[in-house]
This record gives structure tokens, sequence and C-alpha cells, in this order.
């Protein structure tokens, strides 16, 4: 729903201004600027209500310990490039797990880190009065953390990027 704001507001001050304005070279380069930073933030601003509601849905698990891993498989799926070839792509690395509360020993199955570190243990997220409810916590870190601070420091050093080549180019030019 923010993308649709976004644009809408963009298409009006558009609209407002004309495209006159974008004749310019610096006008141009600043709105594409704040065009593109727009839309990223505008992505990560609409992730937020469903890392909300995971967030409460996944409450539950607050137990943590340390897991074996049993086994593991690269979850895949195939997709068609430009050229109509088909492309395996990952959704990532899926682990099942076996850890010990109280005595008892569960089984769990999730997506989970498959760093060197990690293969032969990770850490579980498991409910305290359920253990047979868990989750790997790479998972659960998946689906209740925001990038948000991220692609705020993604998108500066970004800006900071392209406007060190813009004042290159700039000064290349004679100016």
């Amino acid at each position: 729903m923010f993308v649709v704001l976004y644009f809408a507001g963009l298409v009006a001050f558009l609209k407002l201004y004309g495209v006159e304005f974008l004749k310019e070279p610096k006008s141009a380069i600043i709105f594409y600027i704040v065009v593109f930073i727009g839309f990223i933030l505008s992505i990560e601003v609409n992730r937020i209500p469903r890392v909300l509601r995971a967030r409460k849905q996944l409450a539950h698990l607050s137990g943590r310990i340390e897991g074996r891993i049993t086994s593991h498989y690269e979850d895949t799926y195939d997709v068609r490039d430009e050229d109509g070839q088909l492309e395996t792509r990952s959704h990532g690395t899926v682990i099942m797990y076996e850890f010990e509360v109280g005595g008892n020993t569960y089984t769990g199955k999730g997506y989970g880190s498959w760093s060197r570190q990690d293969r032969e243990h990770q850490t579980i997220c498991y409910d305290p009065e359920h253990p047979e409810d868990n989750l790997p916590l790479a998972e659960l870190n998946s689906k209740t953390k925001t990038h948000f601070t991220g692609t705020l420091i993604y998108m500066g050093v970004s800006f900071l990027i392209l406007a060190g080549i813009f004042w290159i180019l700039y000064k290349l030019m004679g100016h």
C-alpha cells in the first residue's frame, strides 16, 4: 500500500512541476536519487506488518538450546531465465536437528545456517511448555527481524558513492 501511495505522490509531483525540471541535469539526478531511495524504503516499510505479525506468533518460542544437526539439504526451485533456460535457485538450507529438554529428546526441521561453524550444532528456539514446537534461531530471525537500519546504511553508502562519481564526472567535464 505504501508503494502505491509513494507512486501516487510521485505522479502528483510530476503533474505539479511538469517534466521540464528534469531537463536540467542536477535536478534530474536529484529526482532519480530520491525516487530510488523512496522505492527502497517503501519496500522495507511494506515488510514491517508481516514482521510484527511473525513476532507475535512466535513469541512463545522463548527457550534456547544448542541442537545437534542430524542432516540437511538445499531447498531449491527452478525458474526460466530471459533465454528460456532453466536456472536453479535456493530458498536456503533445510536442517534436521535434535535437542534434549528435561531428559526428553525432540526433533525438528527448519531453515538454518550452513556456514562452516554451524554444521554440527545450531541454536534452537522452543516453547518451554511444549518443546515439540520449535524452530532454528536462523529461521526465527529471518521471520522476525527487519533490515530497515541495514537498508538505510546501504542506501547512505550507495548515495555517497554515487555522489562521488557524479562529482568526479562533473570535475572531468571542466566545471
